[in-house]
């Protein structure tokens, strides 16, 4: 999910020609897609017991697309902010 939302605010960007937006975009983008690798190497290397700590720990990954949603709009913001920067100096 979070690569869909990630697509489509790319690509709206870059047909909107606005750096702003597409710095917005590639924050996303990272956030979203850092949080979910951390996760995915936590499972695996089974850090504090996170894979082998309880009977359900597997159902993460049916709502680790939604969580990882929140860091990905954290990192809009913050490209955002960055866009405003940017487009201050130019």
């Amino acid at each position: 999910m979070p690569l869909y939302i990630s697509y489509l605010l790319i690509n709206s960007a870059i047909k909107s020609n606005s750096t702003s937006r597409l710095l917005s975009a590639y924050g996303f983008m990272a956030f979203s897609i850092i949080f979910s690798i951390f996760y995915h190497i936590t499972w695996y290397i089974d850090w504090q017991g996170t894979r082998t700590g309880s009977s359900t720990s597997a159902l993460i990954f049916v709502w680790l697309p939604l969580y990882s949603l929140i860091p990905g709009f954290v990192g809009y913001m913050l490209g955002k902010f960055a866009g405003m920067l940017y487009q201050g100096q130019a």
